[in-house]
């Protein structure tokens, strides 16, 4: 696949384990080409400016927060829902990152 938004560099400050957590057994979806789905599905939208992204199977959460680090201006809520409580408090968690509030709170 020929990349067209999701420019060729290191994703590693965005892998699991560290500042963003994951659930055991889940995996997480490829930063750039979840970075690069959302973007080539923008190009559908008339608002580019401020969507509205859900993940109906978001375990935890991974997804939607590293998309919604590197897209954070044009994107104005962000739903996600899943089977297992125990992954969306991970989720929880994970999507905090998304607020001056639970940055702060991760240093």
């Amino acid at each position: 696949m020929i990349y067209r938004f999701a420019e060729k560099s290191s994703f590693q400050n965005f892998a699991a384990g560290g500042v963003i957590k994951s659930y055991i057994g889940n995996t997480n979806f490829p930063v750039r080409l979840g970075h690069e789905i959302f973007n080539r599905c923008l190009c559908y939208v008339d608002n580019k400016e401020k969507v509205t992204i859900y993940d109906p199977m978001c375990g935890s959460g991974y997804f939607l927060t590293t998309v919604g680090l590197l897209n954070f201006n044009k994107i104005s809520k962000i739903y996600g829902s899943d089977i297992n409580y125990e992954v969306v408090k991970v989720a929880e968690k994970n999507l905090r990152l998304l607020t001056i509030e639970g940055i702060k709170k991760e240093r």
